[in-house]
């Protein structure tokens, strides 16, 4: 506790004496500054105030430097030009194509083996018979499949089916029958 006290007092005593040195640094006069001459004539004379200059904006021509190498740039380089996009042409919608008549034929006959399946058909002017398999063409018309009874074409979405003349009359038969 005694050492507490003695340093409480020290503490003092050091207040006290910087309170005293500032009061003494206060109480001091200032000093005076030199005096200022004044100008006479005899000195030089003033020059006129310069006018301004105006802002004038340089040419161009004076930044092509500027252009030809930006200082913004690492390499000092002008950025290489973007290649043209390439110009994709949308293909022009086909016109639909027009209905085509159905085929006039009569189906004959149909030879079932194990390789291919053919249908015999008949034009109504022709004495010839046709032999159409699975994936021919008939006047624009597409064979679909053969089938024991029947054949059957497609053109753009429609389907045509030709029955043999004596299957039509057996089913026709057994139907009024019952």
């Amino acid at each position: 506790m005694k050492i507490l006290a003695l340093y409480n007092l020290l503490a003092v005593t050091a207040c006290a004496g910087l309170g005293y040195l500032v009061y003494l640094e206060m109480e001091q006069p200032v000093p005076s500054l030199p005096p200022v001459s004044t100008p006479t004539e005899a000195t030089e004379p003033v020059a006129a105030p310069a006018q301004k200059a105006v802002f004038r904006m340089p040419s161009k021509n004076a930044f092509n430097q500027l252009a030809a190498r930006p200082p913004f740039s690492p390499t000092r380089r002008p950025p290489r030009p973007k290649p043209p996009e390439p110009v994709v042409q949308q293909p022009q919608p086909a016109a639909p194509e027009p209905k085509l008549a159905e085929p006039q034929i009569t189906l004959v006959g149909i030879l079932i083996n194990p390789q291919k399946s053919f249908a015999m058909v008949r034009k109504p002017d022709a004495a010839e018979l046709l032999r159409l398999a699975k994936g021919q063409d008939l006047e624009g018309w597409r064979v679909e499949s053969v089938l024991p009874d029947r054949l059957l074409l497609s053109h753009q979405g429609t389907i045509l089916e030709f029955e043999l003349r004596e299957a039509a009359r057996k089913k026709a038969g057994a139907s009024t029958a019952r």
